[in-house]
């Protein structure tokens, strides 16, 4: 997301906070485009401009995603299904290539940013590695600055400082309710997203039960 009046980019990781900080920075327009997706269509304006990003444990960005679509979207299917059939199922069609199938069920479900039409692989910006939203080709991170939801108010307050805007408390929006997230994970469960999202816990050197 785009503000010129700041000079700044957002790109929005699902489930990460970002839609407190969208409020908060009264900021509209597409969501969750991946950042080389704004270098490609805004080339001036992606240099010129501060990028930023926030990012999760990959264990708890997933459950709360879970718990999303059936707490607040109220969709029938994650209904119908406990938290490891809905990630095996989703798993499998990861690992198959079935974009079709991972488009039918992801992505409508936010809406893909519309940067990009009628993308194949809509899907990789709903349920992928944060890692892969704010890399290049090459995999290098092209984004200025990636803060941390579970350091969401302190670096959100770094993030007004780059952008020139005075600090405020960020509103906690589209909050689920669980506890702790691993009290819903077995050995299988952790080991799956473990595998799906390796880049993202290698990198941001996440680990299970923090």
């Amino acid at each position: 997301m785009i503000s010129h009046e700041h000079k700044f980019i957002f790109v929005h990781v699902p489930k990460s906070g970002g839609t407190s900080v969208e409020n908060e920075l009264a900021l509209s327009g597409p969501r969750h485009n991946t950042a080389l997706q704004y270098r490609e269509h805004f080339p001036e304006i992606w240099e010129r401009y501060l990028s930023f990003a926030f990012v999760r444990n990959p264990w708890d960005r997933v459950l709360s995603y879970y718990t999303f679509r059936r707490q607040v979207r109220q969709l029938e299917a994650e209904a119908s299904l406990t938290f490891k059939e809905w990630l095996l199922r989703t798993a499998e069609n990861v690992r198959a290539g079935n974009h079709a199938a991972l488009n039918a069920e992801l992505a409508p479900v936010y809406g893909v940013g519309t940067l990009v039409e009628n993308d194949p692989e809509g899907w990789r910006v709903k349920f992928d590695n944060a890692l892969h939203m704010l890399s290049d080709e090459r995999g290098n991170v092209i984004v200025d600055f990636v803060g941390r939801f579970e350091r969401l108010q302190q670096d959100f307050d770094v993030v007004c400082e780059k952008i020139g805007v005075e600090r405020s408390v960020l509103p906690v929006l589209n909050k689920t309710e669980h506890g702790p997230y691993w009290s819903y994970y077995d050995e299988d469960c952790r080991r799956l997203v473990a595998e799906l999202f390796r880049d993202d816990i290698e990198y941001f050197d996440y680990r299970y039960g923090e």
